[in-house]
């Protein structure tokens, strides 16, 4: 079962949600933007571990949290991150580049392989744009080769194939 949302952990009855779930025998994974994960959640999850949680990292500072987001809640989100693996949970992070965000994307992947942390990204552009970002796309493939840090990239034939022709191949 994956608890998604917006973000699931803004139900007050989330813990008791997840621990039902999980008394029922299930497998459970969570989506959430981590910036509500608590001392009690992170409790709950060492009580009854998910199977992961996968949080989205918008990008790997305050002014791009600011400009895709509205707040900045950069910090929270991976103090939270850090938090979740310290305390022995299966995290993952999320990282969707977009044309706000590509910039950021060797300090999103460092701050995953500073903290063994694997980092899924995905790409929501219009061909176009994302034409435009190809040196943003060829320096998250070297650096995922380099640091040999879990790396999938989502191709979609009627979006992506000439990128993926050209970049990849």
């Amino acid at each position: 079962v994956l608890l998604t949302g917006g973000e699931p952990m803004l139900r007050k009855d989330f813990a008791e949600i997840y621990l039902g779930l999980r008394r029922l025998g299930l497998m459970v994974s969570v989506n959430t933007n981590a910036s509500l994960v608590t001392d009690e959640i992170i409790s709950v999850f060492k009580q009854s571990p998910p199977a992961r949680v996968n949080v989205t990292l918008y990008g790997s500072n305050e002014r791009t949290y600011d400009s895709l987001c509205g707040v900045r809640f950069c910090e929270t989100v991976k103090n939270n991150i850090i938090k979740l693996k310290n305390a022995g949970i299966n995290v993952k992070i999320n990282a969707t580049i977009n044309p706000y965000n590509a910039s950021d994307i060797d300090d999103i992947f460092a701050f995953g392989e500073e903290n063994n942390i694997s980092v899924y990204t995905s790409f929501r552009l219009r061909h176009k744009i994302l034409l435009a970002l190809k040196k943003y796309v060829k320096r998250l493939i070297l650096f995922a080769l380099i640091s040999e840090i879990p790396f999938n990239l989502v191709v979609a034939n009627s979006v992506f194939y000439p990128l993926h022709q050209n970049v990849l191949w």
